[in-house]
């Protein structure tokens, strides 16, 4: 409720007349605003229609619309946090969960041993895993 409410009097204020302690208040409320948003968990029907879109675009042979499967889930996520469900969780057969093999970790080592630079270079390289999931490793 405080957050509306401030929002709203940011409106009515004049950049000027904003103390330094009251726009660093709006840019921390908004930040924490926003990670509330972002940590909705996602469900089990929002995952199906992502993979149904992605499946409808691959046998159609044209690029997945992101714009229309956000109004198809009523506008609760963006289009880049459904593009990017798919690419780091949900892509089928290709991204690996769970405890690393021997054969992951020598890909790691040798990437790293042999100038590989990027998580995202030494990612690809590993197949299974994300940069993500490499960097922490």
């Amino acid at each position: 409720m405080a957050i509306a409410s401030v929002r709203v009097e940011e409106s009515i204020l004049p950049k000027s007349s904003m103390g330094v302690e009251a726009s660093m208040f709006l840019a921390v409320s908004n930040r924490a605003n926003k990670r509330r948003i972002r940590s909705i968990r996602w469900t089990k029907s929002e995952d199906e229609h992502i993979r149904a879109a992605v499946k409808r675009s691959l046998v159609l042979n044209v690029p997945v619309n992101w714009n229309g499967l956000v109004t198809a889930l009523g506008g609760r996520r963006n289009e880049d946090e459904l593009r990017t469900r798919w690419e780091k969780t949900l892509q089928d057969g290709t991204l690996v969960k769970g405890l690393w093999t021997d054969l992951e970790d020598k890909t790691i080592k040798d990437c790293i041993e042999n100038g590989v630079t990027t998580w995202a270079e030494i990612a690809a390289t590993v197949g299974s895993r994300t940069e993500k999931q490499c960097r922490e490793r």
